[in-house]
């Protein structure tokens, strides 16, 4: 049979790679299963990134991407496998038989995107002839989320490359605790606990071997992901820290071990903490392979890689909670110190994993399913969403608005434009933030996402909330504010009218001066003419800036509870500075950024218009405020600056005194104020005394001249 394999990760790699490098799980075994079908006989090719590393090896032929339409058109496909991307079945490649082959659980899709799982769905089901799991639990996890017939999937498990392993298992001393996997399957909490391993145990000694390089990542994105966790390896007592090693190298490691010390932390729900689930987990197959035990978690398909008391132990409940700290600590110590133990459940994994788990195996159980194949292949998509494909993206930040936050939620239930997503981006709350959030699923295409509470973080929150958007527009939404329906509309529009201006939009917001709980939650139209008398405007219109009808260069006067951007000027800019904890000037902070590059701010009313909830803003908040200032001003080295006056007890004329540098100051309504400049107008004077561009003092002059 000619059979291809497509692989489209941008990582270079052929199957010489896997000899050479450290690499990912998923193209590791495409490259050990192409080799074994090979070597039974099959014409078999492989199309990814090999640039010019493309070639015949071990009986594979490795091509470039490009190359893989006119291949097929030119030598008939018997078989094509689409290898962890479901969207290359879309190609229309022709062959008689089209796999999907994939390692991943879909966990952003269990409870979350409808229209995407949709979509995912209607391809998998009607452009597949069968879907290959990696697991028992991979494929019950798959047949749920994306509603397809449990005999539209076939197990295909992964294995190990066995000649790597032949070699008897030869444990060093002082017994090696080991952890190969990325850092983000639990490489935090085996760090926090080792040293509890360490206080019974004194010469054990835990080696990790661990990045996120092996995924084709950089140094810079691997440091940013993972840096604080490398640092606190380096800092452990009895941690070694090493880079990830390609096979060969691994498996001799892998043989000088004790045991793999894998607190794996992936497991449901995920959709709140962005982990995955292992749906096999080759680094615990390959460990096994090497006769080390594995101590891990009962989760996912681990339970399968793992035979809980026979391979290895499995640890019951969830990874971050004291019980299961106590019983993985308990287990390891336990086999550290009965070695008679250890190497029984050493020998049952090493002869589990020859008998059932080689490359050579799995080959022919492979090559059975071609032979006999039948197609399960759907005519009718198995899923339909309620909600369109998202162009925006509405992100929300909140802390404890609960109640605030229902009614911001209700308000975007009204919404004329519909194809819109909503991430509630929660900074930590301990109130039942979450349970609102998750009660709109029904009505909007909503996602919730939560952050420890480290302080006030909004930049991290709303940052965080960018990371996971798919709308090609931004909307930037405070917790606590009522839109009117026409609100996201009106913003696409906007920015539709200045095409591919360089623009951020803010829009007019009304702010409740205090708590009235009648008719909370009406629409705009009819709340703001109805309470007018409690309701002042938001703080730009004392600027006059909503009476300009041009875009206007002052952006650091952007307010993020009603800003909206294009993702990609977002990404530009790097999103919000999270450098800035406490209340206030993050979103100052990136107007004065912004227009570094350019941009300038439009502000709009007419479809817009909304309210702002009451809330206690604390007395502490101002010292807050005071302290991102001062990092503000420092940072940028402002010579137009910024500071909310009307919030401070000035009724009367000002006078700006700066001892530094002339720095021009906006009051109240329509006046600019520079340094030694006075208002004329009767009442009494006060000079402003600004340092380094921060406001240090108010002094009232009296009388009604200097």
């Amino acid at each position: 049979m000619r059979i291809a394999f497509l692989n489209r990760i941008k990582r270079r790699f052929n199957g010489e790679t896997v000899r050479t490098e450290p690499l990912g799980g998923t193209q590791s075994a495409m490259i050990y299963l192409a080799r074994e079908l090979a070597a039974r006989g099959h014409d078999v090719q492989i199309f990814c990134h090999c640039d010019q590393l493309a070639g015949c090896l071990d009986g594979v032929h490795y091509r470039n991407t490009s190359e893989l339409a006119r291949f097929a058109r030119q030598n008939p496909l018997d078989v094509f496998v689409a290898v962890a991307d479901e969207l290359a079945l879309k190609l229309g490649i022709p062959a008689r038989i089209t796999l999907w082959w994939s390692h991943n659980d879909y966990a952003y899709l269990w409870d979350e995107m409808p229209d995407l799982r949709a979509e995912f769905a209607q391809i998998l089901a009607t452009r597949a002839d069968r879907l290959i799991a990696v697991s028992d639990w991979h494929a019950a996890k798959l047949t749920e989320i994306f509603n397809l017939p449990s005999e539209h999937l076939w197990i295909g498990r992964n294995g190990v490359n066995w000649p790597y392993f032949e070699a008897d298992p030869d444990p060093a001393l002082p017994p090696r605790l080991l952890y190969t996997s990325v850092p983000d399957r639990g490489l935090g909490r085996l760090l926090d606990l080792f040293p509890q391993i360490r206080e019974q145990v004194p010469d054990v000694e835990l080696h990790v071997y661990s990045s996120f390089t092996v995924w084709g990542k950089d140094e810079a994105w691997n440091q940013a992901r993972a840096g604080i966790l490398y640092e606190q390896a380096r800092q452990t007592e009895g941690v070694f820290l090493h880079d990830p090693l390609p096979h060969p190298e691994l498996a001799t490691v892998l043989s000088k071990g004790y045991l793999l010390s894998y607190p794996n932390q992936a497991a449901e729900p995920v959709h709140t903490t962005g982990f995955w689930a292992e749906t096999s987990c080759i680094a615990a197959l390959e460990a096994q392979a090497a006769g080390l035990p594995v101590v891990t978690s009962q989760r996912g398909a681990l339970p399968e890689t793992v035979l809980d008391g026979q391979t290895g132990i499995l640890i019951k409940g969830e990874p971050q909670s004291e019980t299961y700290a106590i019983d993985f600590v308990e287990v390891i110590v336990g086999l550290l110190r009965d070695r008679g133990r250890r190497d029984e459940l050493s020998r049952q994994a090493r002869e589990r994993i020859y008998n059932q788990f080689r490359w050579d195996l799995i080959a022919a159980d492979w090559e059975q399913l071609l032979t006999d194949f039948k197609s399960t292949r759907q005519t009718v998509a198995p899923l339909a969403s309620p909600f369109p494909t998202p162009t925006i993206s509405v992100i929300i930040p909140t802390y404890n608005r609960a109640r605030n936050l229902r009614h911001c939620l209700e308000s975007l239930t009204w919404q004329t434009e519909k194809a819109f997503e909503v991430l509630v981006c929660d900074d930590g709350s301990s109130d039942d933030t979450r349970e609102v959030a998750m009660s709109y699923t029904d009505r909007l295409n909503l996602r919730y996402r939560w952050q420890e509470d480290l302080g006030f973080r909004a930049a991290e929150a709303r940052n965080m909330g960018l990371q996971s958007a798919r709308g090609k527009l931004i909307v930037f939404l405070d917790s606590d504010l009522v839109i009117p329906p026409d609100f996201l509309q009106t913003h696409v529009q906007t920015h539709a009218r200045y095409g591919k201006a360089k623009i951020i939009v803010n829009s007019f917001v009304w702010r409740m001066q205090q708590t009235v709980d009648d008719d909370l939650g009406l629409p705009p139209a009819e709340y703001i003419p109805k309470h007018q008398d409690i309701l002042k405007p938001d703080s730009r219109v004392r600027y006059q800036l909503f009476e300009r009808n041009e875009p206007v260069a002052e952006t650091y006067f952007l307010d993020s509870n009603a800003l909206s951007m294009k993702r990609e000027d977002l990404e530009l800019v790097g999103g919000f500075d999270a450098e800035f904890v406490g209340w206030g000037h993050e979103d100052t902070e990136l107007g004065y950024r912004v227009a570094r590059y350019g941009f300038k701010l439009v502000f709009i009313r007419e479809g817009a218009e909304s309210y702002h909830l009451y809330h206690y803003v604390a007395d502490t908040k101002d010292d807050e405020r005071a302290v991102n200032w001062k990092r503000l001003t420092l940072k940028h080295g402002i010579s137009n600056w910024y500071h909310p006056l009307g919030e401070l007890p000035i009724e009367t004329q000002i006078v700006c005194q700066d001892s530094t540098q002339g720095l021009p100051v906006l009051q109240e309504a329509q006046w600019l104020l520079k340094t030694g400049s006075r208002v004329p107008v009767g009442g009494f004077y006060h000079r402003l005394v600004v340092e380094n561009g921060i406001l240090t003092a108010i002094e009232e002059l009296g009388g009604t001249s200097l």
